[in-house]
């Protein structure tokens, strides 16, 4: 599996598992705390596998690696989202490219 793929199952999962955990709350069914602490499980290992691809890319600066990064922690969802629609393809393309290069 790679990572494109990786990152795409853990966000469906994360968002699945954290409306299913609200719900079992809100309704007082059992294992809703439980359904939570595995949505929070999934959501760091996005977080440390997004933020791996980000420190490794040579393309952008210091300063869009520092946005990556707050906006991962502070901002989970939205900025994951953006990540996988667009901001991944930019980092990880522009290091491609990268690597492709010095390869000539």
């Amino acid at each position: 599996m790679n990572k494109r793929t990786l990152l795409a199952v853990l966000f469906l999962a994360n968002i699945v598992a954290v409306v299913t955990g609200a719900y079992f709350k809100i309704t007082h069914q059992g294992y809703g705390d439980s359904i939570l602490i595995v949505s929070f499980g999934l959501s760091l290992a996005f977080v440390v596998l997004a933020l791996t691809e980000v420190f490794a890319s040579r393309r952008i600066d210091t300063t869009q690696k520092l946005m990556w990064t707050v906006g991962l922690i502070f901002f989970h969802t939205i900025a994951a989202l953006v990540y996988l629609l667009a901001g991944r393809r930019h980092v990880i393309d522009a290091s491609k490219g990268l690597i492709e290069y010095q390869e000539l």
